[in-house]
């Protein structure tokens, strides 16, 4: 972002990534006091150390007051048409705290998957960014799919990820984001309207 002169008066709604980055930019425009009121919308879910680092530089700008609310919004994939959407790609590391060659590992796409340079860690990282672009289509989608796919390969892999991560939601009734009423969340009949969900590798043939 550019120079921004303060607008103490009014609220100011952001709209973006959970990373080291903006959380930082997000600090000092609490520092200086830029609005006078804050909404911030995480496109995927801050995890807890980055929410507790947004929280420190509330303390520290002393405007703690001035941030109502703080919502994950679960919308880290495009859509492109009615009925197809595609996941967002990684998020790229500055050059130089990445080499070339590893900035592509972390966008989530087939030859990312299937390069020969990818570690353990490269692979884990990937398989877990496709299964929060996933989970984030039920959630807006509001429903819990019953998921099928070949065995053997990176397919079977994100979807008994995916699997377990939609149970351990559906297992936290309090909080779950398919049985709650309010916002994106949907309430407990709307749930018996299972959808079917296919993962699939490159290479597999439908006959």
């Amino acid at each position: 972002m550019h120079f921004r002169d303060p607008v103490p008066d009014v609220p100011a709604i952001y709209l973006c990534q959970p990373t080291d980055k903006n959380i930082a930019r997000i600090g000092e425009d609490l520092q200086n006091g830029l609005y006078g009121s804050y909404y911030f919308n995480f496109i995927s879910p801050i995890s807890r150390q980055k929410l507790e680092d947004l929280a420190s530089l509330a303390i520290q700008s002393n405007a703690v007051t001035q941030i109502i609310k703080v919502v994950d919004q679960y919308i880290n994939f495009i859509s492109l048409e009615n009925e197809m959407f595609m996941l967002k790609k990684g998020e790229k590391q500055d050059k130089d705290s990445l080499t070339e060659s590893k900035q592509d590992v972390l966008d989530a796409s087939y030859y990312s998957l299937n390069r020969s340079e990818s570690t353990d860690s490269d692979m884990e990282a990937i398989l877990s960014q496709v299964v929060d672009g996933l989970f984030a289509v039920c959630v807006t989608l509001g429903t819990v799919p019953i998921i099928r796919c070949p065995k053997g390969n990176a397919a079977e892999a994100i979807a008994k990820k995916l699997d377990t991560k939609l149970r351990d939601n559906l297992k936290d009734t309090r909080n779950s984001l398919f049985l709650s009423d309010g916002g994106m969340q949907v309430n407990k009949s709307s749930c018996i309207h299972l959808k079917f969900l296919m993962i699939i590798s490159f290479f597999f043939k439908i006959c």
